[in-house]
């Protein structure tokens, strides 16, 4: 990874995925931007070949699907954009991460007011444990 100086001495690429484009890079930080529609995550990466990197995730689903593996500094994180999918009007993407470093609390967020109403509802019942598990009683 490069120093601090390093990054200082270079400009970062924005990068703007089309459909079917990826990229993969080294977290070095998250921050949040605003723009008119509200505040979105900007993702700074290091690729293996040294180039830093900026991802804007302003897309309401970029910026989910980025909150679903919560990349800190120092995890590699990969970005697809998988365009519109099934007649959907809206960009879908998928995003893994490996971990290099303990998960911390999500340093951006996305407020209701500011999910367009067009955008798909993000479904976290999957995540929430049943009260009564189907193979066992109740207490």
């Amino acid at each position: 990874m490069s120093t601090l100086q390093d990054r200082l001495n270079r400009d970062p690429e924005v990068v703007k995925l089309e459909p079917g484009e990826s990229v993969v890079g080294t977290v070095l930080d998250i921050t949040t931007r605003q723009n008119e529609y509200g505040s979105y995550p900007l993702v700074s990466l290091e690729t293996d070949d040294g180039r830093e990197l900026e991802w804007h995730a302003f897309h309401t689903v970029a910026a989910n699907e980025l909150a679903k593996v919560n990349p800190q500094p120092g995890d590699v994180l990969g970005v697809r954009n998988l365009g519109k999918r099934d007649g959907k009007n809206y960009v879908s993407y998928r995003i893994v991460v490996e971990r290099n470093t303990p998960a911390a609390p999500l340093a951006f967020t996305v407020t209701e007011d500011e999910v367009p109403a067009s955008a798909p509802a993000l479904d976290v019942s999957a995540l929430k444990a049943p009260a009564v598990y189907e193979d066992e009683e109740p207490w």
